[in-house]
């Protein structure tokens, strides 16, 4: 398993297709200091990253959805900049394009 985030995945069969539902929660603690925040949202990065390309390897495609706690809107947030480079790179799309918070 994963440190870092929880996810779940569920398979979810159409009229010749599958889709795997995949929910993932990133925590956040607000108590921590912020050299160790840096470091668990790098340790999400690259775990993040390892079961994105595991993702690719299973069957289904993939929906992922859930609650990364990054401000992805926020152009001058350098970690929610690297998630977007990072699920952009693995050839996912953001769809949601208001803050749910």
């Amino acid at each position: 398993g994963f440190k870092s985030f929880e996810v779940s995945e569920s398979i979810v069969k159409g009229n010749n297709e599958l889709i795997r539902l995949c929910t993932v929660y990133r925590t956040t603690s607000s108590k921590t200091k912020e050299k160790y925040n840096e470091t668990k949202i790098n340790s999400f990065l690259d775990e993040f990253d390892t079961y994105l390309d595991h993702l690719a390897d299973k069957s289904g495609f993939p929906v992922i959805c859930g609650d990364f706690n990054f401000h992805v809107q926020d152009g001058n947030d350098f970690y929610a900049k690297k998630f977007v480079a990072l699920y952009e790179s693995k050839g996912f799309t953001q769809h949601v394009t208001d803050p749910t918070h």
